[in-house]
């Protein structure tokens, strides 16, 4: 009967709305990241070196505002303002009007990410939320893929414009599916306006590491789809699978059984933020060298994060491991 009980919180309402939230925001977001600084050639390493820059920024703010606000507003807001910023790149002329746009889209999207986070451990009862992290880890994982596979199709058919359309209105369908979760009340703790809480978790720094080398090489190979269209469905595919990789059980509950009981959501958010700067910092790499110097970084990257995490994260999960 227990077990029961916890499979059908897990499956609440809630709970499937935040997923699909998080799945439809990780999609709007995704599918223009990799074709932005198209038109800037090797000036969009500074496009993409901003957008980093804003989503370091936001975070040591994570944890003031999750306490400070009402929730469910961090999360919808900052997404808003996100979509809004994406709406902006089709009326932005000139690198200092893209080079704004790029560090709100970075901050605003730090936030959503960390709040979406907040808010699913929120709507899941407590003995449950280790397989609740895994699902929407794997709902964020899946949107990324499909957002940026929706996005070269459209890119290649239409116009970067359709993309930026599309997007907003797929970013549209995730803040209303946030906006009918129901969010209980928990009163003020009193945060500081800056810290690590709900940013990054430093027992987790080796395995943030590993993830970030492997999303950069994801975010090499996926601006290269755009770079080299004739190889779309093969480096397409390898994209597909090393992103689907990073919703693995394993790696989840990794970076949870790191974390003490109170710091779920802040292990959670460092996964995240590894995952997110490791694309960005992947689609700087392809803008600077858009040819077979990217392909060879990406390579050798990939390579090197699967054998750190076989001779170096590994072991040191088992040796550092709180629960």
């Amino acid at each position: 009967m227990k077990k029961n009980n916890i499979e059908h919180t897990q499956l609440s309402p809630g709970f499937r709305r935040m997923c699909m939230a998080g799945f439809f925001l990780h999609a709007a977001a995704y599918m223009p990241f990799p074709l932005l600084a198209v038109g800037l050639g090797s000036e969009g390493v500074y496009f993409y070196l901003l957008m980093l820059a804003g989503l370091f920024l936001s975070g040591p703010f994570n944890a003031y505002l999750g306490d400070a606000c009402y929730r469910k507003s961090v999360f919808v807001w900052p997404a808003a303002i996100l979509l809004v910023a994406l709406f902006g790149y089709i009326y932005a002329d000139g690198l200092a009007e893209w080079g704004a746009l790029a560090l709100i889209e970075g901050a605003c999207w730090g936030l959503t990410s960390a709040a979406g986070v907040t808010l699913s451990i929120d709507v899941t009862e407590s003995g449950n939320r280790t397989r609740a992290n895994v699902a929407y880890a794997r709902w964020n994982c899946i949107g990324m893929a499909v957002g940026m596979f929706l996005g070269f199709w459209l890119y290649w058919q239409y116009a970067i414009t359709v993309v930026l359309y599309v997007a907003t209105v797929v970013g549209v369908l995730g803040i209303l599916e946030a906006s009918r979760i129901h969010v209980p009340f928990r009163a003020p703790m009193g945060m500081r306006l800056c810290n690590l809480d709900r940013f990054i978790l430093p027992r987790a720094w080796l395995p943030a590491l590993n993830v970030y080398l492997l999303t950069l090489a994801c975010g090499v190979f996926a601006s290269l789809v755009v770079w080299e269209a004739d190889a779309f469905w093969l480096y397409g595919l390898l994209l597909l699978v090393m992103v689907l990789l990073l919703s693995a059980v394993p790696l989840v509950r990794m970076f949870v059984r790191l974390s003490q009981h109170c710091q779920r959501g802040t292990s959670n958010t460092t996964l995240n933020l590894a995952i997110d700067a490791g694309m960005i910092s992947g689609f700087a790499v392809a803008s600077w060298q858009p040819n077979e110097t990217s392909l060879y970084i990406g390579s050798v990257t990939a390579a090197v994060s699967v054998l750190m995490f076989i001779v170096a994260t590994c072991p040191y999960y088992r040796n550092k491991r709180v629960r």
